[in-house]
Formats: C-alpha cells, sequence, structure tokens
C-alpha cells in the first residue's frame, strides 16, 4: 500500500491510504511521476517501496527532460533580411511580404492584423506602394526571380520601415515576431551604415566628375564615362515603369 503522511506543523501525523500499488502500477502509470513531484514538496514524505522509489525518479526525470518541455529557439537566417531591405521614397523599407514571412505568419493574416491597428502606423511607420512604385519592385524581383507568366499585381503592397517592422511585431504577439524583430532592426542598421558609406562615396565621385569636365581632351573625356558608369553601379536610377499592354479585341 502507498501511504502519504503529511507533516503539517501544530497538527497531527495521520497516515492516509491512498491507492493500492498494484491498481496505480496496472492502470494509471503517471501516478509514480506524481509521488516523484509530491516527494520533492518540503512538508511531505512518501512511504513507498524502494522499486517504485527508484522508478518514480526515473519517470519524473525523463518527463522534465522530455522534448516537449524544451525551450524553442528561433533559427537565425543568414541571409534574406538584408536582401528584403530596399530603397523607396527615400527610406529604407520591407515590404509587407517578406515581414510576414520572416515573423511567421501569412501575409493575408499579416495585413488583416496591421490593418486592424492602423492607428499604431504612422506615415513614417509605414506607407502603402503606388501602381508605379510596385511595378518598379516587380521588375527588380523579375531580375532575380523568375515570375509565373501572366503574373501581375493582385494589391498595392505596404512598406514598413524600422520603426513599423518593430510595432509590427508587437501587434503580432507571437513569440518567433519578438524574436525575430531584433534580427530586423540589426539589418535595418546595417543597411543605414551602408547606405551612408555609399552616398558619401557617391559624392566624391561626383565632385570628381565636375572637375574633370573641366578639360575636354580625349584622355580625360575617357575617365568622366568610366567615373559616370562608376556611379550608375553605385546608385542606379529608377528603372521606368513598362508602358501598358494593348488591349486585344473588338473596340466599339
Amino acid at each position: 500500500m502507498l501511504l502519504w503522511q503529511p507533516r503539517l506543523p501544530g497538527h497531527d501525523a495521520r497516515p492516509v491510504t491512498i491507492v493500492a500499488l498494484s491498481v496505480v502500477e496496472a492502470l494509471v502509470p503517471s501516478a509514480c511521476h506524481f509521488a516523484w513531484q509530491v516527494h520533492r514538496l518540503p512538508h511531505f514524505s512518501l512511504s513507498l517501496p524502494s522499486f517504485i522509489g527508484r522508478r518514480a525518479w526515473d519517470v519524473g526525470r525523463s518527463a522534465s527532460s522530455s522534448p516537449k518541455h524544451a525551450s524553442k529557439k528561433v533559427t537565425l537566417p543568414d541571409q534574406g533580411i538584408e536582401t528584403a531591405i530596399r530603397e523607396i521614397r527615400g527610406q529604407n523599407v520591407i515590404l509587407d511580404r517578406d515581414l510576414a514571412r520572416v515573423y511567421g505568419a501569412s501575409t493575408k493574416a499579416f495585413n488583416q492584423t496591421v490593418r486592424r491597428n492602423l492607428a499604431r502606423f504612422p506615415a513614417d511607420f509605414m506607407f502603402r506602394l503606388s501602381r508605379g512604385e510596385a511595378e518598379a519592385v516587380q521588375i527588380s524581383r523579375s531580375q532575380s526571380v523568375t515570375l509565373k507568366r501572366g503574373q501581375n499585381i493582385k494589391y498595392l503592397p505596404y512598406a514598413f520601415t524600422e520603426h513599423g517592422a518593430l510595432m509590427a511585431a508587437n501587434i503580432l504577439r507571437s513569440q518567433r515576431a519578438v524574436q525575430m524583430s531584433v534580427f530586423v532592426i540589426r539589418a535595418f542598421v546595417k543597411m543605414r551604415e551602408t547606405f551612408l558609406g555609399t552616398r558619401e562615396l557617391t559624392k566624391k565621385l561626383t565632385a570628381l566628375e565636375k572637375q574633370l569636365t573641366g578639360r575636354l581632351d580625349s584622355h580625360e573625356t575617357a575617365i568622366v564615362h568610366v567615373v559616370r558608369r562608376v556611379i550608375d553601379l553605385i546608385d542606379p536610377p529608377v528603372p521606368p515603369p513598362k508602358p501598358p499592354k494593348p488591349r486585344i479585341g473588338f473596340r466599339p
């Protein structure tokens, strides 16, 4: 028999019979884990055979170290966050679909949560792309990713600044979003430092171009062309949007 003897100050210690060990062993395997947990309490003691004590200890130790109790760690993506940050309207932003992917949510659910909390996203936190900006983004994506034939812009995406990305993590209220927001902010900081360094180099090259255009001999003209190409590579101009396709069919 399994005896439970409480030892509370000011009370008589009276052994209480809980249940027969044979029934516990046959029908309730988790009772040994319960016995191991109760045995750890400071004011309780268990009178039980030694083999049950050993089993309770083994069951309790294996339960506490099971994989379901292990803390989940978010894997840091080495690539993906920095490449998702782009410059639109003179500031670094990340689009809704990319931010939703980083935070572990679908784009539809992510945008629904954002629309329910529009008061938390002022203009310097988030803005919606125009159709021309969305087409320019799609053109830049098509240079590195093969898009499906006939794929058109179904909706105008949202663009989030550094502060907007952090606010989006707060409204999602998920553990992954909170943890990944740290890496998103770090990527924004790194991109800002790179952007400032690129702008400084562009200014120096532009000043050099102005100095070289003062003379127009053949060698210096060639150097000017080289400098201009370097400037275009560092700070390329925004490509113009594609002209609309002609409509096919009968026109009244």
